[in-house]
């Protein structure tokens, strides 16, 4: 699925947070989902999850430290269901 991080996702994101980042408001948007945590490792909602992506873990390194990030899109790789492995 393509997810697009939009200068809205951007201007609306909380630093140092996982559910109110610019990758998640995008991520909640484009899934219609109300819970939606991102971390430099996994992608999560309350029933799947899916590793994340470098690109995506970068800008939010970016993103936290204050340097200036762009829109962009990703293709969020399948969320899988709890019970399985990667």
């Amino acid at each position: 699925m393509r997810v697009h991080v939009t200068a809205d996702d951007i201007a609306y994101g909380e630093r140092f947070n996982c559910h109110r980042c610019p990758v998640a408001l995008a991520i909640r948007g484009a899934l219609l989902v109300a819970y939606v945590a991102v971390g430099p490792v996994l992608i999560l909602t309350r029933r799947r999850w899916t590793p994340t992506p470098l690109a995506v873990a970068a800008f939010i390194r970016a993103f936290d430290a204050g340097e200036a990030v762009e829109p962009f899109a990703i293709e969020l790789p399948q969320l899988l269901e709890w019970s399985e492995r990667v």
